[in-house]
């Protein structure tokens, strides 16, 4: 998890090998069900929004990473 600004973000790396699966990802990345706070590309890292993911993927991340908030 990280900061940008005063939003918590959560890295495409954290979510997508952990989480969720590369195909699963852009099929949600599609759908307009992933909001960005950064897009990733020419050397930037994807941010996704950590109070905008889907309350399903949320509860799976907080289980894979249990001190992300304090870190």
């Amino acid at each position: 998890m990280e900061m940008y600004g005063k939003i918590k973000c959560v890295t495409f790396d954290e979510l997508v090998p952990a989480i969720i699966s590369k195909p699963y990802y852009d099929k949600l990345n599609r759908a307009d069900k992933l909001h960005f706070a950064q897009r990733g590309g020419n050397g930037r890292r994807a941010l996704i929004i950590y109070d905008r993911l889907p309350a399903r993927l949320r509860e799976k991340y907080d289980t894979a990473y249990p001190n992300a908030e304090q870190e």
